[in-house]
């Protein structure tokens, strides 16, 4: 393949990055379907929950032995610091998003007329909020956690 030919796929693109592209966003669109299921964010809210109970009933009975999986990976901090973060953070969003379909809304829709253009803003606000919200939880997790095991080892 020519330079020439090279540069114009790379600017403009190829079949095969087309098809790629379109398994990419056929991919996408599937995940984003199941999060909208009726019950989803309760099934989540649900695993999430017993995740985090496994975890503080192994800190509550075998603080020693966490500690000890903890040291293993302290090259890595996903287990340490990632999975309590995950699992806070996973707790809230699912509870923002039952506590957001069990709410009447009073206001009325904005999707069309004079005041659509400040629909897509408010929805870019509530979305900030939600994922602040759901990292400051998560990091209260970690600390939490953290706060137990340490109580647990001494």
């Amino acid at each position: 393949m020519a330079l020439r030919d090279r540069i114009r796929n790379g600017l403009y693109g190829n079949e095969d990055r087309d098809v790629e592209g379109q398994e990419k966003a056929a991919r996408f669109s599937a995940m984003l379907e199941t999060s909208d299921r009726p019950y989803a964010a309760q099934r989540a809210l649900f695993f999430y929950g017993i995740a985090e109970a496994v975890l503080v009933s192994a800190i509550v009975v075998a603080p020693q032995l966490v500690w000890k999986i903890e040291l293993l990976a302290q090259e890595t901090i996903l287990l340490a610091v990632g999975v309590p973060f995950v699992l806070g953070f996973k707790i809230a969003h699912s509870l923002i998003a039952i506590s957001r379909k069990n709410t009447f809304r009073t206001e009325p829709p904005i999707e069309g007329g004079v005041m659509s253009s400040f629909a897509n803003g408010d929805k870019d606000d509530r979305r900030v909020k939600v994922w602040f919200v759901s990292a400051a939880v998560g990091i209260m997790n970690v600390f939490a956690l953290g706060y137990l095991q340490h109580v647990r080892m001494s």
